[in-house]
C-alpha cells in the first residue's frame, strides 16, 4: 500500500507541474504580438509565393499537382500499356515523383501549392479526422490518375466502419475506390490485425523482389485494434527499404499513439514527409533528403517544417473518383483480356490422344499458356468463386478446349448445369440450331434432384465397367456447375459424388466441379487442382492468401490442393492466370460447334 501511495503522490505532483507549465505557456501565447511585416517584406513574400507556384506546376504536372476541384471532365488519364502486354508490364510511376498535398498561405492573400516527393507521406492523425481522410483520397487519386492503367497497385488498411458505430465491416474511408477491385488494381482493405499482418507479409515479399514491375501504394487510413509494437516495427522497416523497390506508404496515424504493452517510442518514418495537424491548418515537415528552410548560421536552429500554414487538399468529388476509377478499371481489364481463340488449337481438330490423361489450356500467365492435366496425380479439378466471378465462363472455356483437342472416340462428357441459368444450353439442339456436341453423353439443364440422381448413377455405373489396368478411351469428364446443389439431394447423391471422386481418377472418370464453396472433404480431398476465382479464397489453404485480390477474368491456379503461403510468394505449383470470356465470340463459337457436330477437321477458331 505504501508503494501505491507513493506512486499516486508522484503522479499528482507531475500533474501539478504540467498544469503550471501549461498555464504559463498560455499566458505567454496570449500576450504575444507578432512583429508586423513591412510592405517590402510582404511584397517579397508574394513574389516568392508566385515563383513557388510556377515551380510546383513544373514539378507536379497534370493530375499530380492540379486543383482537383477544378479538373475539367475532359482531362485525360495516361494512356494504358500496349494491348499485347498485360497491365503488370506497363511502366510504373516515373521517378522521382512529386505530388501535391495542399496549399500554403504565407500571407492571407498569397499562396502556393505544396508538393512533396514520393517517398512516403505520413500524417500524425488518422482518417477519423476528415482533413486526413480527404487528403488521403486526393493523394491516391492523383497517383493513380498519373500512371498507366494497371501499373500501380493499391493495398490498404482501413478498419473504419461504413456505418457509424458499426463493427466488423470496414473500408469506409477508401470505399469510393471500390471499382478498382474487380480490375485487380486495389484489393479489399484489411480491417483487423490478422489482415494487417498478412498485408505486411505481402509487402515484405514485394520489397525482397526488388525494383521492377508495378509500383505499390500501401495506404493506411487508421490502425486496427490490437496492433502491436512488432507490427509497427515491420511497417517502419518497409519504409526504410520500400522506395528503392517501388513500394510507397501513405499512412494516417504516424507516429502512432504509445501502446499499452510497450515502452518503446515510435520514431519518425524513414523516407517520409511528416504532416503534423493543427487547427485548422497543418505543418509540413522537411521532405526526405531536402529542406524547405533556407540555410542558417551554425549557432541557429533550423525550422523543423515549411514556414507557412498549410491547408490540406479537400477530398475529391465522388463523381471525379468514380470517373477516374471506372476509366482505369476498364483500361486495365482490356489490356489483360484473353480471347478463347488464343487458347484453342490453331490447326485441325481432334489431333490428340487421351492415353492416360487429358489436357486443356485454362488461361495465360503473362504471355505463356497454362496447361492443366486430368489424370495421374490430378484426377479432378475444383473451381471456386463468388457469384459473377466467371465460374461458368471457366467451365465453358475448359469444355471447348477439351472437345477441340480430343475426338468423341477419345473423350465423353457429362454436363450438369445445376444453376438453371443455361450454362450448357449452347450444346443442346434447339428449334433454330439443330447442332449438338458429339462428345456429350448427357446434358442436364437444371437443378432437378431426380435428373441429377440419374446422371450420377450413370456415371457411377461407368466405374464398374472399367478396369484401371486395361482402361481404354474414351476418358470421361463430368463438368458440374454449382456443385453445392448436390448437398440438397440427400445422402445417396452425396455418396455417389464421393465415390466418383475417390475411385474415378484411375478409371478415367474425371470431375470438373465449380461452386461458391468447397464441397465436402471426401470430394475436395481428391481435387488437387484448385482454381480460385474472385471471392474463391476458400479453394486454397487458409494460410494461402494468393486469391485475396483478384480481378475479374483472373484466377489463381494451384496444383497442390490449395497449399501455399502469404500473398506474393513465388511457388512452382501456383500461377496467376488470365482466362477468356467466350460470350463475346458467339459467332465464331457457333461455327466451331457446327464443325464439331459435323465431325469436320479443318481450320481453327477465327
Amino acid at each position: 500500500m505504501a508503494g501505491s501511495a507513493a506512486r499516486i503522490q508522484r503522479a499528482a505532483e507531475t500533474h501539478r507541474r504540467a498544469a503550471a507549465i501549461a498555464a504559463a505557456a498560455g499566458a505567454a501565447v496570449a500576450g504575444y504580438v507578432p512583429r508586423p511585416r513591412s510592405a517590402t517584406e510582404e511584397r517579397s513574400i508574394r513574389e516568392l509565393a508566385e515563383r513557388l507556384r510556377v515551380a510546383a506546376a513544373q514539378l507536379a504536372p497534370g493530375w499530380l499537382g492540379a486543383r482537383l476541384d477544378a479538373v475539367p471532365a475532359s482531362t485525360p488519364l495516361l494512356a494504358g500499356p500496349p494491348r499485347d502486354g498485360p497491365p503488370r508490364d506497363g511502366p510504373p510511376l516515373a521517378a522521382p515523383v512529386m505530388v501535391r498535398i495542399g496549399t500554403a498561405y504565407p500571407l492571407d492573400d498569397a499562396s502556393f501549392p505544396v508538393v512533396v516527393p514520393l517517398g512516403h507521406v505520413a500524417f500524425d492523425g488518422d482518417a477519423r479526422d476528415a482533413r486526413v481522410a480527404g487528403a488521403l483520397r486526393a493523394l491516391l487519386l492523383r497517383l493513380l490518375a498519373s500512371a498507366h492503367a494497371g501499373s500501380v497497385l493499391v493495398r490498404a488498411v482501413d478498419p473504419s466502419a461504413t456505418t457509424p458505430g458499426a463493427t466488423g465491416a470496414g473500408g469506409a474511408v477508401l470505399a469510393p475506390f471500390a471499382p478498382l477491385r474487380d480490375a485487380g488494381i486495389m484489393s479489399p482493405p484489411v480491417t483487423d490485425r490478422d489482415g494487417l499482418r498478412a498485408l505486411l507479409g505481402e509487402a515484405e515479399q514485394r520489397v525482397r523482389a526488388g525494383p521492377g514491375g508495378r509500383t505499390w501504394l500501401l495506404a493506411v487510413a487508421s490502425w486496427p485494434q490490437a496492433t502491436e509494437a512488432e507490427d509497427l516495427a515491420r511497417f517502419a522497416e518497409l519504409a526504410t527499404a520500400g522506395p528503392a523497390a517501388g513500394l510507397h506508404l501513405l499512412v494516417a496515424g504516424w507516429p502512432p499513439p504509445p501502446l499499452a504493452d510497450s515502452t518503446a517510442a515510435t520514431g519518425p518514418l524513414p523516407h517520409a514527409t511528416q504532416v503534423t495537424l493543427r487547427n485548422p491548418y497543418a505543418l509540413v515537415g522537411h521532405p526526405p533528403g531536402g529542406s524547405f528552410a533556407a540555410p542558417v548560421p551554425p549557432d541557429q536552429v533550423r525550422s523543423g517544417a515549411l514556414n507557412a500554414e498549410v491547408f490540406l487538399d479537400r477530398p475529391p468529388a465522388p463523381d471525379l473518383i468514380a470517373r477516374v476509377c471506372g476509366d482505369l478499371a476498364a483500361r486495365a481489364t482490356e489490356a489483360a483480356r484473353v480471347t478463347l481463340g488464343e487458347l484453342l488449337p490453331g490447326g485441325p481438330l481432334w489431333t490428340e490422344q487421351a492415353g492416360d490423361q487429358l489436357a486443356a489450356v485454362v488461361g495465360r500467365s503473362g504471355s505463356a499458356p497454362v496447361t492443366l492435366r486430368l489424370g495421374g496425380a490430378t484426377p479432378h479439378w475444383l473451381i471456386v468463386g463468388r457469384a459473377g466471378s466467371g465460374k461458368t465462363t471457366m467451365l465453358q472455356e475448359i469444355l471447348y478446349g477439351l472437345c477441340t483437342r480430343y475426338g468423341p472416340d477419345q473423350l465423353a462428357v457429362y454436363l450438369l448445369d445445376l444453376t438453371g441459368r443455361g450454362s450448357f444450353a449452347d450444346f443442346l439442339p434447339s428449334t433454330t440450331d439443330p447442332s449438338s456436341l458429339p462428345h456429350a453423353k448427357l446434358v442436364m439443364a437444371g437443378p432437378d434432384r431426380q435428373d441429377g440422381l440419374v446422371a450420377l448413377r450413370a456415371l457411377a455405373g461407368q466405374l464398374s465397367q472399367r478396369d484401371p489396368a486395361t482402361a481404354r478411351p474414351p476418358r470421361i469428364a463430368c463438368l458440374v456447375d454449382e456443385v453445392e446443389a448436390v448437398d440438397g439431394w440427400g445422402g445417396e447423391a452425396a455418396e455417389l459424388l464421393g465415390t466418383l471422386a475417390q475411385q474415378g481418377g484411375p478409371l478415367g472418370v474425371h470431375l470438373i466441379l465449380s461452386g461458391r464453396a468447397v464441397p465436402p472433404a471426401a470430394v475436395a480431398a481428391r481435387c488437387l487442382v484448385r482454381i480460385a476465382l474472385p471471392g474463391g479464397s476458400d479453394a486454397l489453404d487458409p494460410a494461402n492468401q494468393a486469391a485475396a485480390a483478384l480481378a475479374l477474368g483472373t484466377a489463381v491456379v494451384n496444383t497442390a490442393g490449395g497449399l501455399g503461403g502469404p500473398r506474393g510468394a513465388t511457388r512452382a505449383h501456383e500461377q496467376l492466370v488470365h482466362f477468356p470470356d467466350p460470350r463475346p465470340e458467339r459467332a465464331a463459337l457457333a461455327g466451331l460447334r457446327h464443325r464439331l457436330w459435323q465431325g469436320q477437321a479443318g481450320g481453327g477458331v477465327a
